[in-house]
């Protein structure tokens, strides 16, 4: 048996419990610019009440999102419901930069599309921010088979709207 590191393919991505939250929003406030700011007790609600938050690495990296019919005050997530009646969106996905090119966001967004189906929805949907610019988001949506519907301009940040049909 091998000692190398664990194939993209084999990523597990696990439930983000309070063992990992204080790692997890560290690496929320490392990419506050395009996720949004939270303290750590904005954070913990935010995990809470979120209808799926998975972790890899020991929470250096995170997704956090919610169904269609959620009740969570959120402008992007309100965009989606006033369009699409079955789906999770995608609230926020953070991988620690030491973690990067290691295909935890496939891992994420992988898992995210096998409870989708199984729970019968149409669609995955996230936002991307296009001010401030995230080029490497955009790209990766893309790849993963998103595409753009939509854009929303807010006070400091504009963002375009990404749906995968499943």
């Amino acid at each position: 048996m091998s000692d190398s590191p664990a194939r993209p393919y084999s990523l597990k991505p696990a439930e983000l419990t309070d063992e990992h939250v204080q790692q997890a929003h560290k690496v929320n406030c490392a990419f506050e610019a395009v996720l949004s700011p939270l303290d750590i007790s904005g954070f913990q609600s935010l995990v809470k009440s979120s209808d799926y938050a998975l972790q890899l690495f020991g929470g250096l990296g995170f997704i956090i999102g919610f169904d269609h019919d959620a009740d969570y005050e959120s402008e992007n997530l309100s965009w989606f419901q006033q369009r699409y009646q079955s789906f999770i969106y995608i609230d926020r996905i953070a991988i620690a930069a030491s973690h990067h090119r290691q295909q935890a966001g496939q891992a994420f967004y992988n898992r995210f599309i096998d409870i989708a189906r199984e729970k019968k929805f149409d669609h995955l949907c996230a936002e991307v921010n296009t001010i401030p610019p995230n080029p490497a988001s955009h790209a990766f949506h893309q790849a993963m088979g998103f595409n753009v519907v939509g854009s929303a301009d807010f006070d400091q940040k504009q963002v375009q709207y990404y749906r995968k049909e499943l």
